[in-house]
């Protein structure tokens, strides 16, 4: 149950990073995309400690849930 609590979490993160990313680009405020930046290697880093089974449910979530 934590671990899919932890998947749905990144996978929320991960989403709402895109999001994020493509509304700072039509501000072009260099500091926020900095920051998602910095987020999403942080990101990338808690994946990095899941195992690699995990990172393949992880994406198919992220397909299902947002195409």
């Amino acid at each position: 149950m934590v671990m899919h609590s932890t998947l749905e979490a990144i996978a929320d993160a991960r989403y709402a990073c895109s999001r994020a990313t493509e509304s700072v680009k039509s501000c072009k405020d260099a500091e926020a995309l900095r920051n998602l930046d910095e987020l999403r290697e942080k990101i990338e880093k808690i994946e990095g400690y899941l195992n690699p089974f995990v990172i393949s449910e992880l994406d198919g979530m992220l397909e299902e849930t947002y195409g």
